[in-house]
């Protein structure tokens, strides 16, 4: 059963840290792991007015950037499909999982 493992972060390196976890994790139960692709960054910008009245001049602009990356992986067996789901993905980064048949 081929499973994408998709992670999404707002910081590089919590993201990068834990793709190293979790595909060491996976070399550990002797799954296939097909590739590591990583998504285009998507950024969304924002301005907002500082004052709430009048100097429509002063705005503070802002930024939100959205790291992903997915794992394409190949999961033969029960345990490793347990061992999976027991990873323990830090706080910060939306882990999904998608199977193809």
């Amino acid at each position: 059963m081929k499973i994408y493992i998709i992670l999404k972060s707002f910081q590089k390196e919590l993201i990068n840290h834990t793709l190293l976890s979790v595909i060491e994790q996976l070399k550990n139960t002797n799954c296939k792991i097909f590739g590591v692709i990583f998504l285009p960054l998507k950024i969304k910008k924002f301005c907002v007015l500082r004052s709430p009245q009048i100097d429509n001049d002063s705005r503070e602009h802002l930024e939100i950037r959205t790291y992903k990356c997915f794992i394409n992986t190949d999961l033969t067996t029960i345990e490793q499909i347990d061992k999976l789901l027991k990873l323990e993905i830090p706080e910060g980064i939306y882990c999904n999982f998608k199977t193809i048949i």
